[in-house]
Formats: structure tokens, sequence, C-alpha cells
């Protein structure tokens, strides 16, 4: 499958990294994110919705808004169709009732409210009043690019925009253990794509053909986008299971 995409608008937010110029010389390898439980503020919000949200959903909102809110007219909202790309979903959260079932055999129903996978974009939806269709996908470490692979598909049957929203939050200390899957630095990254030739940064994407990954062992998202600010060339993602391969788009060349 070859598709050509057009990136309309990005934001991210890491612990760290403070606007485009930190993520310039966070991409450049000046600096790095930071393995740290801290949040974006969210301004844009009354405190009584903030006040049980975790990284997840606050990093979510943040990027959410940032593509979809804050440059909207008041009034009515356009509906987007947005898509969360996470390898752990709300893992804190799901810590958090399974410390309390070890240690009680017992969990208030309330915590399960924000504990499942597609609660930060629910959330997002009702706080930009959005009411386009919202999933999650999950596809562990390539969930990103399980994402980029679905947006590519939505788009090619409506070619109205699709929001792609790829987050996952600092794992708790408890299942540093694990290895590998524990590890990563907390981020999200939101594209809002649409079909090629509607302006933005062009992408071709080609599915179905595996070859060498990026090096690094970083995120899928955080991956793709030090190779959009300062990479060159071919960028491999995916594995076996969601191989796809991104270049940028050269001027003139077939969509």
């Amino acid at each position: 499958m070859r598709s050509s995409l057009a990136i309309l608008r990005r934001a991210a937010w890491a612990p760290g990294i403070e606007g485009e110029a930190g993520w310039a010389d966070w991409a450049a390898g000046s600096i790095a994110i930071e393995a740290s439980s801290a949040v974006p503020d969210l301004p844009f919000l009354p405190p009584l919705f903030k006040r049980r949200l975790g990284q997840l959903d606050r990093m979510v909102l943040l990027v959410g808004h940032e593509a979809l809110g804050a440059e909207r007219p008041a009034g009515p909202k356009a509906a987007a169709r947005t898509l969360l790309a996470t390898r752990r979903g709300e893992l804190g959260q799901q810590w958090k009732i399974s410390a309390a079932l070890a240690e009680t055999g017992e969990v208030s129903p309330a915590a399960f409210s924000l504990s499942v996978f597609n609660a930060p974009i629910s959330l997002l939806s009702i706080a930009e009043v959005n009411k386009g269709s919202s999933c999650a996908t999950h596809a562990g470490e390539h969930s990103f690019a399980a994402g980029l692979c679905c947006c590519a598909g939505m788009l090619a049957r409506d070619p109205e925009p699709v929001l792609l929203i790829a987050a996952d939050e600092l794992a708790p200390e408890a299942y540093a253990e694990l290895g590998p899957e524990a590890k990563g630095a907390p981020h999200a990254l939101t594209l809002l794509l649409g079909r090629g030739g509607s302006g933005g940064e062009e992408l071709v994407l080609e599915a179905g053909t595996a070859g060498p990954e990026a090096a690094g062992g970083e995120p899928e998202a955080l991956a793709f986008f030090r190779w959009l600010l300062a990479g060159e060339g071919e960028l491999r993602l995916g594995g076996e299971e969601w191989p796809i391969a991104l270049t940028r788009a050269r001027p003139g060349s077939p969509r």
C-alpha cells in the first residue's frame, strides 16, 4: 500500500523540552527528554476537570488542544476523527488498581473510569467539544506505525483530516524490573493528517515491506519526530508486524 499524507498541523510535549527551539535541540541530540512524571499545566481547562488526570491524560489533552482547539474560532467546532496510538495506555492508573487489589483485595469502581486505553481521547472529545469518531490502537512497540497505517486507511476512505495522537507516560517504578517493555521517555506527539496535496509537510508512506528499522531503540513516535525535524532519506518502522517506510514527498512527485 502506498499513501501520500500531509501533516497539516503538529504538536508535541515531553518533560524537559520547551517549545520548538527545545525540540530542535532534542532532534540534534543536544538535550534529552527527562524521565519525569512532570505534567503540562493545561490553563485552558477548569481545575475540576483536571484534578484526577494522570500524565498521559494531560499530555494528550495539551497536544490535542494545540492541534484542534487553540486556533479554532469560538462557537460550534467542526468534528475531527481522532486515533490514539499508545503502547502502555493508562499504566499509572492500572498500577493503582493492581496495588489496591494486592493490598486490600478491593478497588473503588471509580478507579476504572480513567484506566482504559481510550480514556485520554474521550477526555479530549469532552474538552474540545469534538463529536467526531475516536478510537485507540495498541500494537506494542509498533503502536505508532500501526496508527499511521490506520490513519492512511481512514483517509483513503474519507478525505476529511484525521488527528493521530501517539503518547505514553512514565512507567511506575514498580515496573522497572520488566526491562524494555517498561522503558521509554514520556511523550505525546499529535499529527493532524490529510491526504497528500492538501498542504503542510508532505510524506509518502509505503506499507507492507519489512526492512532495517531506525536505530536508537527510542519509541517509534519519537524516532519519527526526530526524523521529521532533522533526518534525511527513508525511515522504516513497524517491524515485521506493521512494516512501513516513510519518505518526504518531492515537489511534483505523483501521489
